[in-house]
C-alpha cells in the first residue's frame, strides 16, 4: 500500500472514481459502524457483532451472505439509501505528521484513485480548496476520528449487560441452497425485552438503550439481504 500525505499541490490532478464494488476497493462480507450512524445503518442493514483481535466487540453492517460478497453493489454504482462511513472515507486515513492534530493520508494505489476525467471527480477546485467529492470522504474520516471511543464503549456496555449473544444462522436462499452464516453475535429482540428492569435503566443513563433497540431490529434487514442474494444468483 502506497500512502502519501494528502497536499493540494502534489495531487492537484487526482481524481476519485465513482464506482463502486470490490473491484473498486469496497468492503465485502461486512464492514465496521459507528455508534453515530446507528439509525442510518439499522434501515438497511442488518447490525452484528464480531470480537477484534483483542476479543472486545465490534459492530458490524452485514454487506454479505458470504465473505466476499456485496450485495449492495449494482452496475459498479452503490445500491442503499446509505453508505457507511468506513466505506465512504474511501481511499483516505487518518494519520500523524509530528503533532497531536490528525492529517489526511491517502492511499495513491486504491483502485479509486485516477488522473482519469472519465467517471470521476476532481479532489480539489482549481485554487485548491475541497473539491465536493473529497470533502464529502472527509466527513466520513471525521466521523470515524470522533465515533471509534463512544462505539468501543457502546460495545462494552450492551456485552455488560448479557445482550450480545452468539447468532448462529442458517439462512435458506433456495430449494437447494443454504448459507452458514456464524461466528457472529447479535441482540435479539426477545433478550432485550426480557432485561431486568434495572439493567434497562443502567442502559438508558448510559444513553445507549436506544442503540440496541435500532440493532435489535435491524435484523429484519436479513429478510432483505436474501432477496438480493436470491436476485443475484436468478
Amino acid at each position: 500500500m502506497q500512502t502519501a500525505l494528502l497536499d493540494n499541490v502534489v495531487h492537484a490532478d487526482l481524481r476519485l472514481r465513482r464506482a463502486s464494488g470490490a473491484i473498486h476497493g469496497d468492503p465485502c462480507g461486512q464492514v465496521e459502524i459507528l455508534l453515530p450512524e446507528i439509525p442510518q445503518i439499522q434501515r438497511e442493514f442488518p447490525i452484528l457483532f464480531s470480537k477484534n483481535s483483542e476479543g472486545a466487540f465490534r459492530p458490524l453492517a452485514i454487506l454479505g451472505l458470504e465473505p466476499q460478497e456485496l450485495l449492495f453493489e449494482r452496475d459498479s454504482q452503490w445500491d442503499a439509501r446509505y453508505v457507511p462511513a468506513l466505506i465512504r472515507k474511501g481511499p483516505f486515513l487518518l494519520g500523524t505528521s509530528g503533532s497531536d492534530d490528525p492529517v489526511v493520508h491517502v492511499i495513491l494505489d486504491h483502485p479509486k484513485i485516477t488522473d482519469d476525467e472519465r467517471s470521476s471527480d476532481p479532489l480539489f477546485l482549481p485554487h485548491g480548496g475541497h473539491a465536493p467529492a473529497l470533502e464529502n470522504a472527509l466527513d466520513a474520516l471525521r466521523l470515524v476520528h470522533t465515533g471509534l471511543e463512544s462505539t468501543s464503549q457502546m460495545s462494552k456496555v450492551l456485552d455488560e449487560a448479557g445482550l450480545i449473544r452468539p447468532l448462529p444462522l442458517n439462512v435458506q436462499v433456495s430449494e437447494t441452497k443454504t448459507v452458514k452464516f456464524g461466528n457472529f453475535h447479535a441482540i435479539l429482540p426477545e433478550t432485550l425485552r426480557n432485561l431486568a428492569e434495572e439493567k434497562v435503566l443502567e442502559l438508558n443513563r448510559s444513553g445507549f438503550l436506544q442503540s440496541a433497540i435500532l440493532i435489535a431490529h435491524s435484523l429484519g434487514n436479513m429478510n432483505d439481504l436474501v432477496r438480493r442474494k436470491r436476485m443475484r444468483e436468478s
